[in-house]
């Protein structure tokens, strides 16, 4: 989650069903492109809950959550399993296995020279790198200025920066596939009624209860594996998120 996000939730909510399957598909996609990767890079990594799931499922040797607006409170390490995680404000040092910039180069000016500057500095040679996005220019809404983001992708644009970047991709696909012709009609109405207007509060507070987001999640997840066995087979399937693995060349 955003750490801007964060702030407006209050002191009971239920974690959005699209966050959980997402922590679920970063799991998946490191568990078949990276399976030995011993040490992660997560940049942008909000309020850590995708870190936290994947040291509970593919047991890292260590995991560094750095976010530029981490709090003091939050700055710290943390055992999770078998995993150290550490949260820092300021660039770690040394190179790692991976890489995970998870809706993050959406909220950055230079994508291209902050993913390059990532890929030379912090990704080892060899390692992989699990970029996300959210998809299609047409759908940049309130919802995104509210958020910080300055542009939204094509899949294609988001290849063709992780290759001008030093990366060479293994997989591209999409994700919430369901999701996209939803979030298409519910804009242009709002568009055609001219009544968009600046979100008060983050999409990710879910309305409902723990059970409607466990079933959700559920469908969510049927997605997932739909996407990923797309990308085994270099099949892109379009979603409201694209998303691709890249390596390092050695």
């Amino acid at each position: 989650m955003d750490l801007r996000e964060r702030g407006s939730m209050g002191e009971s909510w239920v974690r959005h069903p699209w966050e959980r399957a997402r922590a679920s598909y970063v799991g998946s996609v490191l568990e078949h492109w990276a399976p030995t990767a011993r040490t992660v890079l997560d940049v942008g990594s909000g309020d850590g809950f995708v870190a936290s799931s994947v040291a509970a499922s593919r047991r890292p040797e260590r995991i560094v959550c750095w976010d530029v607006h981490y709090s003091e409170e939050d700055v710290g390490r943390q055992q999770v399993g078998a995993t150290v995680v550490d949260r820092v404000r300021d660039e770690p040092t040394g190179t790692f296995d991976t890489l995970m910039l998870l809706d993050v180069l959406e909220h950055v000016d230079d994508d291209r020279e902050f993913l390059a500057g990532l890929v030379e500095r912090r990704l080892a040679p060899g390692g992989g790198a699990l970029l996300s996005v959210p998809a299609w220019p047409a759908l940049f809404s309130k919802h995104d200025e509210f958020l910080g983001h300055y542009r939204r992708y094509r899949p294609e644009q988001l290849v063709a920066l992780a290759e001008r970047s030093g990366l060479e991709v293994q997989a591209a696909s999409g994700l919430f596939h369901s999701l996209l012709p939803v979030r298409a009609l519910q804009l242009a109405g709002s568009r055609l009624r001219g009544s968009e207007a600046e979100p008060e509060h983050s999409d990710l507070r879910w309305a409902g209860s723990e059970t409607s987001a466990r079933l959700v999640t559920r469908v969510l997840e049927l997605e997932e594996r739909l996407s990923l066995f797309a990308a085994r087979r270099r099949v892109s399937l379009h979603g409201l998120s694209t998303w691709l693995y890249a390596r390092r060349p050695v």
